[in-house]
């Protein structure tokens, strides 16, 4: 940031002052380089990161971009996309594995040995103190012709499963950028992103019409390898489990409908449930390496039919389920909520008519009104 400041005062053809002197300064952001990341709209374990060059349109003939890869990060190298303000693509071919840096082109040079260094920086919305280790970076030299182009360069890193498979909270990543001369930095800037791997999630839906509700339960978005591992659910209270409803999605096949014996549901993977009182427990045996969802029916019970024959207005109630590995350790910091909503209004009754000339009220009396199908 650099500040600059201007006086000004009104004078007479005497050379005499007839106002006092003012001063205005004004704050000018020299931004070379600036970095940003996200996981938003990314695919599984993705990363996107963007890096706006040149923002004050200067002349960048010959000068390169570096961008270091931390640890845990892969480069999607075919995701590479280099573009001027206008939006227009700057073609540079492949992204070149090693070699020697030369004008237009971009590569990728993994480092033989990890870099590790203790990185002290601050900007707004990121503190960092910590030692970063460094896989790798990739540059772009631009040609030595006079260029003042803005441009903005994006790609993606794949989240490796080893970095995140024993961690059951958000990951950090913190990737570097730096545009230089060749021999100097002119600037640089740090971005960090976390990356919070998606093991389990919940959701349930209720019908009117059989007043059951049907859960789905989402294992290993992340697609992580996970061995021998179980979900355990909490049916709510007055739900009880329809037996032959227990099913597994695969993706692109058919359901696997699963009983209380172990049945194959895909490569080298088994599973089956057991159910003691309200706890469900759904088992996998095997070593899971994608993502599968498990399906199941809960029938309200009888003898709590009360929550669908009466006005209750609305009632809510809260399930949860849990991911355990191998040694009963549990793969997430909290159990995975859903709240499930059930409207039960009976009857209703309204006023909806007066007839001024008789002085009579037509009353109307709604049965299975609204939320209770007829």
């Amino acid at each position: 940031m650099h500040s600059f400041t201007n006086n000004a005062k009104l004078i007479d053809q005497a050379g005499d002052d007839l106002t006092p002197e003012v001063k205005a300064m004004q704050d000018v952001k020299v931004e070379w380089i600036s970095k940003d990341g996200n996981t938003e709209a990314a695919g599984v374990r993705t990363i996107s990161w963007k890096v706006k060059i040149n923002a004050i349109h200067s002349n960048i003939g010959g000068y390169i971009v570096t961008d270091k890869l931390p640890k845990g990060l892969e480069l999607v190298t075919d995701s590479v996309k280099l573009r001027r303000a206008d939006g227009t693509a700057v073609e540079f071919g492949s992204v070149q594995q090693g070699g020697n840096i030369a004008e237009g082109e971009y590569i990728y040079k993994p480092y033989n040995l990890e870099q590790t260094e203790h990185v002290k920086y601050s900007k707004e919305g990121l503190t960092i103190d910590e030692d970063i280790t460094y896989i790798g970076e990739l540059q772009y030299q631009f040609p030595g012709e006079a260029d003042y182009t803005s441009y903005e360069l994006t790609y993606e890193t794949k989240v490796t499963a080893s970095s995140i498979e024993n961690v059951n909270k958000k990951a950090m990543f913190y990737n570097y950028a730096a545009l230089g001369d060749g021999k100097d930095i002119l600037q640089y800037d740090y971005e960090g992103v976390g990356y919070e791997p998606n093991l389990i999630e919940k959701t349930g839906e209720y019908s009117r019409s059989n007043h059951t509700a049907t859960w789905t339960i989402t294992v290993n978005k992340s697609c992580l390898s996970i061995k021998d591992s179980k979900v355990i659910d909490d049916i709510p209270e007055e739900f009880e489990l329809k037996e032959d409803s227990v099913r597994i999605k695969v993706a692109g096949e058919a359901d696997r409908v699963i009983g209380r014996e172990k049945s194959i549901i895909d490569d080298d993977i088994s599973a089956y449930y057991t159910l003691e009182g309200q706890k469900l427990t759904i088992n996998f045996i095997g070593e899971m390496k994608k993502s599968y969802e498990v399906v199941f029916d809960t029938p309200i019970k009888e003898s709590n039919k009360k929550l669908y024959t009466t006005n209750l207005g609305t009632i809510k109630r809260v399930n949860e389920a849990i991911l355990y590995d191998s040694n009963e350790k549990s793969l997430t910091e909290e159990p995975e909520k859903c709240e499930l909503e059930i409207k039960s209004w009976m009857t209703d009754k309204i006023g909806a008519t007066y007839n001024y000339a008789t002085r009579e009220i037509t009353w109307l009396i709604h049965v299975n009104y609204r939320f209770f199908p007829t």
